[in-house]
């Protein structure tokens, strides 16, 4: 599918979607489909290193986004994967953490949300560090990428997941949900429409398990909203109530698999008020990815 006619896809569903999700609860000021977002209204406040959760989850997020890296050069060398995304490695709460993030939402609010990668062919010279530079500086650049990737990671199983979920529901018990979700904020639905439109990209959700790689392209989250079927809508604490996007991973594609698992330990670290707080670390694994699997939905190919 070229550019052009991914966007027009993307934008012909976009009333649907905001319709569909207007009957299910989601106010419309979550539902701002399109062009730049309105400037704060207030000043932008900073993020307290004690109530980020920044620094737990961080080192899961990296060795996933790592593990696609290295997935996808294997399977296509005709491509050049590169990141967008954040790096930031520091501690949440530091003033470096907090400019930057000012930064980001400024930039977010202009031009979407950044993917975590970009997927180029061989023959585009992409150039240093796309991360560290400015999305003005970047956009010649970008709009050369014929996919892009947003990464999520879980510290799940999910092929057991669902294995046990089955044996569960046909021996009669009554299960919650058949399978790990995809999870989407509506506000993100919101930004990373906002880059499509920019840039022309076909993007995809990734979801690295630890045994396996799921994914759903942007596209396909659009078409099953505007359904109304096959997902629900959450407002979980955990979301901070902010709406969300529940949708079963088997409504995207499976893949990759791990042929090597990677190597899981734990580690904490102590709070400014003397909190301990664990986080798992990640290290090394093998995915081997369904090729033409991951070609389809990574380049939104009918």
């Amino acid at each position: 599918m070229n550019p052009g006619e991914y966007c027009e896809r993307v934008s012909a569903r976009k009333h649907e979607v905001v319709a569909t999700l207007r009957k299910k609860g989601v106010k419309d000021a979550h539902l701002a489909f399109g062009g730049p977002g309105a400037e704060p209204k207030r000043k932008l406040s900073n993020i307290s290193g004690e109530r980020s959760d920044f620094s737990v989850h961080r080192p899961v997020g990296d060795w996933a986004e790592q593990i696609t890296i290295e997935a996808l050069s294997n399977a296509f060398p005709e491509w050049q994967v590169a990141r967008y995304g954040d790096t930031y490695s520091g501690r949440a709460g530091s003033a470096e953490f907090n400019e930057l993030r000012k930064r980001q939402m400024l930039e977010t609010r202009l031009y979407g949300k950044r993917p975590d990668l970009l997927i180029f062919p061989e023959d585009v010279a992409v150039g240093d560090d796309l991360c560290a530079q400015p999305c003005e500086a970047t956009e010649a650049t970008v709009k050369q990428a014929i996919g892009a990737v947003e990464i999520r990671s879980s510290k799940l199983d999910a092929l057991k997941y669902i294995a046990t979920r089955k044996t569960q529901r046909d021996s009669g018990k009554k299960v919650s949900r058949d399978a790990p979700s995809f999870t989407v904020k509506v506000e993100d639905l919101v930004i990373v429409y906002r880059w499509i439109e920019r840039y022309e990209v076909p993007q995809s959700y990734c979801q690295v398990f630890l045994d396996s790689v799921f994914a759903i392209n942007f596209l396909e989250i659009f078409v099953l909203i505007a359904s109304g079927e096959g997902y629900k809508v959450d407002t979980h604490e955990r979301s901070q109530g902010k709406p969300t996007i529940m949708i079963p991973v088997t409504r995207g594609q499976e893949i990759g698999r791990f042929i090597a698992q990677p190597k899981i330990s734990a580690k904490y670290h102590i709070t400014e008020v003397g909190r301990y707080e664990a986080y798992l670390i990640a290290e090394g694994g093998d995915v081997a990815l369904a090729a033409e699997a991951a070609k389809k939905v990574l380049l939104a190919e009918s």
